[in-house]
């Protein structure tokens, strides 16, 4: 299947939007390897259900494929996003997401967040798929990068509140974490789909019978990043 936008993707308006923001390899270090970058987004993130989570960190990286579609070609990034919403439903159907980071593209205003969104990609997947119970530090990231590309950040910062108080309201986090194993097993918690992600968390779209119809639509010979 090859990823489209979906409905609120196109009414942002971020698919061409042109580059204004500053970039340099001290904002892209800043971006990446700060810590505690947003104790209350991170506080709003994880307040919901695991699956949720994943999804939202989902959501995020896609948003960032889509802002930069425009400026670079973005066939790689769209199987690595596939793969990574295809890890929901099976989290380790996806093992090759990781990537590593290079000195090349440092300041490159458009490669380098990409890359750094792969990197997160990489990261949330094998928390996800491992049930670490920090998963949420990986989106804050991820969210992070996203606001500093965003051709407008208060609209990013409504569209993202939005989709967190939804998503917590519709799948709250009802367990507790063990902070001394700190692996928390999530296969009781209900089935989530890429549609449920919108401009809100749409629970009716987040059901089995959407997990399956997307997972029907995977080619496994057409995506590297997806186990055969």
């Amino acid at each position: 299947m090859s990823l489209t936008p979906l409905p609120h993707i196109n009414a942002a308006g971020i698919i061409g939007a042109p580059i204004q923001y500053r970039w340099d390899r001290a904002i892209g270090l800043k971006l990446y390897a700060d810590k505690d970058q947003n104790p209350r987004l991170y506080t709003a993130v994880d307040k919901v259900d695991f699956r949720a989570k994943m999804g939202i960190g989902m959501a995020i990286t896609e948003w960032v494929v889509w802002r930069l579609s425009a400026q670079t070609d973005v066939t790689d990034a769209l199987l690595r996003v596939e793969a990574g919403w295809a890890t929901l439903a099976r989290p380790h159907l996806a093992p090759k997401l990781r990537y590593k980071l290079t000195a090349d593209h440092e300041a490159d205003p458009v490669l380098r967040p990409l890359e750094q969104a792969f990197t997160n990609l990489g990261a949330l997947a094998h928390r996800y798929a491992t049930g670490d119970i920090y998963l949420a530090e990986i989106i804050v990231r991820q969210a992070t990068l996203a606001r500093h590309i965003a051709p407008s950040p208060p609209a990013y910062d409504q569209w993202l509140s939005e989709l967190l108080r939804t998503a917590a309201a519709a799948r709250p986090r009802g367990d507790e974490y063990d902070e001394d194993d700190e692996v928390f097993d999530y296969a009781h918690e209900a089935p989530v789909a890429r549609d449920a992600f919108g401009s809100i968390f749409d629970p009716a779209l987040a059901s089995a019978a959407h997990q399956d119809a997307f997972l029907q639509t995977l080619d496994t010979a057409a995506n590297p990043y997806l186990e055969h």
